[in-house]
C-alpha cells in the first residue's frame, strides 16, 4: 500500500498536529535567531580584537606637561614605534561624555594626560616599559591584553548559552512530540487494534503516525526558519550577522530530527505496551 493512501487509514483531526506545527515554528525561530546572535558576537569580537592588536596607551597620572613632553620624545625616538597622538582634554571630555554627559565639568576632575600609541611589528614591549618608567617615572604603559582575554572569555560564555539554549528548545520540541503523537495513538487505540485484526504490522502503523508528525515538524520548522529569516533581515545590520544560508539551515534540521526521533521512540512504546495490552 502506498504510504499516501496508507495515512488516510487514521483520520486527521485533534489539536495535537497543530500544538507540532505551532511549537517546532516557534522553538526553530528562537534557536535560529540564537545562532544568529552568537555568529555575531564572534564576529564583532574578532573585529575588535583586530583593532586592538597593534594599539597601547601610556598614562601620565599627576598630568604634568613636562613628564608629558618627556614621554612623547621618548616614544617618538623608539624604535618599533608607527605613531604617536596627546588626547587633549577636549578630546578626553568627548570621550567621557557618553557617561558623565554633555555638561559635566571636567575640567573639575583631575584626569590623567593620555598619549595614544601605534604599535610596529619590531616594537620591545619590555624594553619600553623599562625606560618609559625610568624615563617618567609615574608612567604606565597600558596595552589591551587584558580586554582581550575577558572579551575572549565573555563571548566563550555567550556561545556556550546559545548551544544551550538551542539544545534546550530542541528537547521542548520532542517533548511536545512525546505528548502529540502519545495523545494521537491513545485517541486512534479502536483503529489500531482494527489495522492489527487484519494483519497490519506495527511497523506499518508507527510508520502513519511518525510521517504525520514529522511531515508537520518539517513544516513548522520551515515557518520558523522563514521568519527568523525575516526578522534579521529587517533587523539592524550592526547587531546581527547575516547568516550563510548553510549554517542557517541548521536549527530546522535538527529540529525536524529531534522530532523524528521523538515521533518514533514514542509511536514504538506506546504500540509495545498495546500488544500486552497495557494501551
Amino acid at each position: 500500500m502506498r504510504k499516501r493512501a496508507a495515512d488516510r487509514i487514521v483520520p486527521r483531526h485533534g489539536i495535537a498536529p497543530r500544538l507540532t506545527v505551532a511549537t517546532t515554528a516557534a522553538m526553530t525561530f528562537l534557536a535560529t535567531l540564537c545562532l544568529a546572535a552568537a555568529l555575531a558576537a564572534l564576529d564583532m569580537s574578532g573585529r575588535w580584537t583586530h583593532a586592538l592588536d597593534d594599539v597601547a596607551t601610556v598614562e601620565i597620572a599627576d598630568g604634568d606637561s613636562a613628564a608629558t613632553a618627556r614621554a612623547l620624545d621618548l616614544l617618538r625616538a623608539t624604535p618599533g614605534i608607527l605613531s604617536v597622538e596627546e588626547l587633549s582634554p577636549d578630546r578626553q571630555a568627548a570621550l567621557l561624555s557618553p557617561w558623565l554627559g554633555d555638561g559635566f565639568p571636567v575640567d573639575a576632575l583631575s584626569l590623567p594626560r593620555l598619549i595614544a600609541v601605534e604599535e610596529g611589528a619590531a616594537l620591545d614591549r619590555a624594553a619600553l616599559r623599562t625606560t618609559l618608567t625610568t624615563t617618567v617615572p609615574g608612567a604606565r604603559y597600558i596595552t589591551p591584553d587584558g580586554w582581550r582575554r575577558d572579551l575572549a572569555q565573555r563571548v566563550a560564555l555567550l556561545g556556550w548559552a546559545a548551544l544551550g539554549l538551542v539544545a534546550l528548545m530542541l528537547a521542548v520540541t520532542a517533548c511536545v512530540i512525546v505528548l502529540a503523537v502519545s495523545t494521537a495513538v491513545t485517541a486512534e487505540a479502536a483503529t489500531v487494534a482494527t489495522l492489527r485484526l487484519i494483519g497490519a504490522f506495527d511497523g506499518f502503523i508507527r510508520g502513519i503516525f511518525v510521517r504525520r508528525f514529522t511531515r508537520r515538524a518539517i513544516a513548522g520548522a520551515l515557518l520558523g526558519w522563514a521568519l527568523a529569516l525575516g526578522l534579521q533581515a529587517v533587523a539592524a545590520r550592526e547587531t546581527l550577522l547575516p547568516l550563510a544560508l548553510g549554517l542557517s539551515l541548521l536549527p530546522p534540521a535538527l529540529a525536524v530530527a529531534s522530532a523524528y526521533v521523538a515521533a518514533q521512540a514514542t509511536a514504538l512504546w506506546l504500540l509495545r505496551r498495546d500488544r500486552f495490552g497495557d494501551l
